[in-house]
């Protein structure tokens, strides 16, 4: 799929109407403490096993993620219960699928950002345990890379990386999403406006309160230079679909997602911004896209891809 206007996406689209389910309601208490993110911990869980598959089956490889998985207790109390409970380890096996792919397609947009379209930063916004600057160094070892997250969070993935990476081949700057600005906080790095950036933010604007949002694509907009973000997102209709083991999982963590979006809401929202050129992909456009080895295996709920940019 290539980028098209966001005129184009309203007319490709039916509208869905976004309905809160109840089991969110019922999930929404006070999130743990960002410092030990147990969605950061998850996925870097669902990274490790997915790179332990044999080559020729890999979605992805990280060799990070043994170090980042944690040793959370609940974790792995979830980990080795899905060998007794099939309906658990069935909505893990689709859950690590749909992560995998999702990470693999925004691995394969930010490379093709790089190498084909002249961006020459790259900026990960509540990047969690994400090691794209250490994996993707091989092919974008000249790329300046910015990591942006909660300080707490920030401190326990160095601590748990160091030894294993280069330590200056990244940028860390403190930030909180919910109230910081984005624009001030680059400010304060050697980040160059004027350079051609790509914004990545996977697993994030579900999180963030609505205001939150177009405070940081109004952000990225003001800036001078090119800009082009890679979001994943989760499409209304998902929600309402979530089986049960997915809900009791997502109790679980307490990192309730609260923000959703349809192709044409979201390609509104960026294009309020000035950020007009919007492409997408589904689950199933990803594996065919960019994770094609994932055609045989089933999943369930999964988030969609989009790439959004200025003219």
């Amino acid at each position: 799929m290539t980028p098209i206007e966001s005129d184009a996406i309203a007319l490709a689209q039916p509208e869905l109407v976004a309905v809160e389910p109840a089991w969110l309601e019922e999930a929404a208490r006070p999130r743990r403490s960002p410092a030990r993110s147990l969605v950061a911990s998850a996925n870097a869980l669902l990274r490790m096993n997915e790179s332990l598959r044999p080559e020729s089956s890999r979605i992805l490889s990280d060799p990070f993620a043994r170090a980042l998985a944690g040793r959370n207790p609940l974790l792995h109390l979830v980990r080795f219960a899905r060998f007794v409970v099939p309906a658990l380890r069935h909505a893990i096996d689709q859950l690590q699928t749909a992560h995998c792919v999702r990470h693999r397609s925004i691995d394969e947009l930010i490379l093709r950002s790089v190498e084909h379209d002249g961006f020459e930063q790259v900026v990960v916004l509540g990047a969690g345990y994400d090691m794209r600057p250490h994996r993707l160094s091989d092919r974008l070892g000249a790329t300046r890379w910015f990591e942006m997250d909660l300080p707490l969070m920030a401190e326990r993935k160095q601590k748990l990386v160091r030894g294993l990476v280069e330590a200056d081949r990244v940028t860390y700057a403190p930030i909180d999403l919910r109230c910081d600005s984005l624009a001030r906080r680059l400010a304060a790095t050697s980040f160059d406006a004027g350079r051609p950036t790509c914004f990545v933010l996977e697993g994030l604007v579900h999180y963030l309160p609505r205001s939150a949002f177009d405070a940081l694509f109004a952000d990225i907009a003001r800036m001078p230079g090119r800009r082009r973000a890679v979001i994943s997102f989760i499409r209304p209709d998902m929600y309402r679909a979530a089986q049960a083991p997915l809900r009791s999982l997502i109790r679980l963590v307490r990192e309730v997602p609260r923000l959703h979006f349809t192709w044409t809401e979201l390609a509104r929202a960026c294009a309020a911004h000035g950020l007009t050129r919007f492409a997408a992909w589904t689950f199933s456009d990803q594996v065919a896209a960019f994770a094609p080895v994932a055609r045989e295996r089933p999943v369930g709920s999964s988030q969609d891809v989009a790439q959004v940019e200025s003219h």
